[in-house]
């Protein structure tokens, strides 16, 4: 019979729970196996110790996802010397009355001109354009000219509260989820009676241990390639069964942030991204994982080492049983790790 969520029908074989999660399972020996197969399988071997704490076992497991308030504000239109601010919705929506912002070039190379403006009000949601809103201020004696907004940020110091004043009012960004689905992989493995009830050279090759070892590390693989390249999808197979599909980083990564590097393996550009885009989002450590192609590691390298100093973090290397090197670029931290399953791809580079 096959499965049927509805309240009160009946499935063979296991209890569901309608309107839940119709199966929940625990594999007691899954770290034992990401441990014995952590060479075949780095991505999942990083995972499973890096992420403990969000470690599930549900069949579509969610999480809430949100991004911090920033401190620093990009400009949408070009002001000039007046009292409006185009700010992104996401950004400006937070703030409110007194809140206190300095005006800051996007690229200083001499001594800057930082002017203080205080929030006067904060305009509905799209007054500033679709995505933006208006922000009025007040502006000091001599108000810098932003002739292109682009080229100035406003950081944002904080609320000006004052004496035997209010607190200013609670604002809070709403979450949204990240779902995914938990995939079922497995392997059969078999022993002929003939191989069983024999005795000959090499034997356990072709034993059942033999077999399963070599299937073992084959299935971390397998879902180690899951984990990079697979798209999240659930359906209906052709026993009226759910079929469940994991979606993988590369299709979790938003199109804008898959860069080409072609041309840009210089050091002065890999200092700059870092600064601008890799590590703005992400844990505040500023520390990320980087799995490099073995052709892209070379390249890496080459580029790094008459620079720079890649040395082995030994701490890290002994914890996850495979070679770390440690790169620090003015944004942030790389940890990184060679991918061998990706030789023999395009991914390789």
């Amino acid at each position: 019979m096959a499965y049927d969520s509805t309240a009160g029908a009946v499935s063979t074989g296991f209890k569901g729970y309608a309107g839940i999660f119709t199966q929940r399972r625990k594999y007691d020996y899954s770290d034992r196996v990401i441990s014995i197969s952590r060479v075949a399988a780095k991505l999942i071997n990083i995972f499973s110790k890096n992420l403990t704490k969000i470690a599930v076992t549900e069949l579509e497991p969610r999480i809430f996802e949100f991004t911090e308030k920033n401190d620093v504000i990009a400009i949408n239109n070009n002001p000039g010397t007046g009292t409006t601010f185009a700010v992104a919705n996401e950004d400006g929506l937070v703030l409110q009355n007194q809140d206190v912002l300095s005006i800051v070039k996007s690229s200083i190379t001499a001594a800057p001109t930082i002017e203080q403006i205080v929030v006067s009000s904060v305009g509905a949601k799209d007054s500033g354009g679709a995505g933006y809103v208006n922000l009025t201020v007040r502006r000091g004696a001599s108000p810098v000219n932003i002739t292109l907004g682009s080229d100035y940020d406003l950081v944002w110091t904080g609320n000006a509260l004052a004496e035997n004043g209010g607190g200013s009012a609670p604002r809070t960004k709403e979450p949204n989820y990240q779902y995914n689905y938990l995939r079922l992989f497995e392997k059969t493995v078999g022993e002929s009676k003939d191989v069983e009830n024999s005795q000959f050279y090499a034997k356990q090759f072709f034993s059942i241990s033999g077999a399963a070892a070599r299937e073992r590390d084959m299935l971390m693989k397998n879902i180690n390639w899951a984990f990079y390249t697979g798209e999240r999808n659930r359906e209906i197979g052709p026993d009226g069964n759910y079929i469940h599909y994991t979606g993988g980083v590369y299709e979790i990564i938003p199109t804008a942030n898959k860069m080409n590097m072609a041309s840009n393996m210089t050091i002065n550009y890999w200092q700059t991204q870092s600064a601008l885009t890799w590590f703005s989002q992400g844990n505040k450590r500023r520390v990320k994982w980087l799995a490099a192609g073995p052709q892209f590691k070379s390249v890496l390298e080459n580029m790094f080492t008459g620079y720079y100093r890649l040395d082995v973090n030994e701490t890290l290397s002994k914890f996850f049983g495979i070679k770390i090197t440690t790169l620090e670029l003015s944004g942030g931290t790389f940890n990184i790790f060679r991918e061998e399953s990706f030789l023999g791809t395009g991914f390789s580079n």
